[in-house]
């Protein structure tokens, strides 16, 4: 099966990987179409191919993931004698095989030597993967989009012991890289353009969802001492994550006490983010 999928992956064109994806995300009748976008997350793989197929098989997991059994347990076990019969279960069951396996191949990836040439994605690549050229404005958000759904969802180890109820995390050391790995891709992320609805969703979910995850959250420090200059409800967003460098990561702001009071006008106390804005206030004092 494996040299099947290896002679069929090396004469796909870039144009045919894209119609499997769209094969892929029309019909189950299409889903051994899976295994083979799953080959081209790959070190080894183009560029361009490897983010065609990852930009294929996030559209096809993300509204499934939901619904997968747990990797292993014992009552993954014990329910799967109940439900060995159900084709439902089994077909579930292989999906998430198949996600655990890209899982795997994307730590691969981010671990080879080759990682750096084989993520980095310039105007060439965009342009080369059917964006309109003749508004590349908006197909750039629309790729900046994409990142940051990939990113934001990333299974991430909880806590810093080596157990993890994502199997693909656990291991010794994998731990400590995934989190430099993860820190080198939001702050590389962080550098482009973001539109202004991405970028008021990253601030929100920054203090629970990002910096409990960096190998050092201190990187962070110029992207959110800018937001915090911009003022007004940008500021407020920025607030809770400064606030964690500040208290639990020794950064320095001299300001910050500051601007925290001169945002203090009426208007605020009317902001959708003033519950955390008050909290940060009383626990300032």
């Amino acid at each position: 099966m494996a040299s099947m999928l290896s002679t069929k992956k090396r004469k796909q064109s870039l144009k045919e990987l894209k119609s499997l994806g769209l094969q892929l995300l029309s019909s189950r009748a299409h889903v051994n179409n899976l295994p083979l976008l799953i080959t081209f997350v790959s070190p080894a793989s183009p560029p361009q191919h490897l983010l065609e197929s990852l930009l294929s098989l996030q559209s096809f997991f993300t509204p499934v993931l939901p619904q997968f059994p747990p990797s292993s347990s014992k009552k993954n076990r014990v329910d799967g004698e109940s439900k060995k019969e159900d084709p439902e279960f089994i077909y579930k069951t292989w999906l998430r095989s198949k996600f655990d396996e890209l899982v795997r191949s994307l730590i691969h990836v981010l671990f080879s030597p080759q990682s750096e040439d084989t993520l980095r994605v310039d105007d060439k690549t965009m342009s080369a993967n059917g964006n309109d050229e003749r508004n590349p404005t908006a197909s750039i958000e629309l790729r900046i989009h994409k990142i940051h759904h990939i990113i934001s969802n990333i299974p991430l180890q909880e806590g810093n012991n080596e157990k993890s109820k994502h199997e693909m995390w656990s291991g010794s050391g994998i731990v400590k890289r995934m989190k430099m790995k993860f820190t080198k891709a939001w702050i590389a992320f962080l550098r482009l353009p973001l539109p202004i609805d991405i970028y008021r969703e990253v601030l929100v979910i920054m203090h629970q969802a990002v910096i409990p995850f960096l190998s050092n959250p201190l990187m962070l420090c110029d992207f959110l001492t800018r937001s915090y200059d911009i003022g007004g409800v940008v500021s407020v967003m920025a607030l809770s994550s400064l606030f964690i460098l500040m208290t639990q990561h020794g950064l320095e702001y001299p300001n910050f006490y500051e601007k925290l009071y001169a945002l203090l006008v009426p208007s605020i106390f009317m902001a959708k983010h003033r519950a955390k804005f008050l909290q940060v206030i009383q626990n300032a004092k």
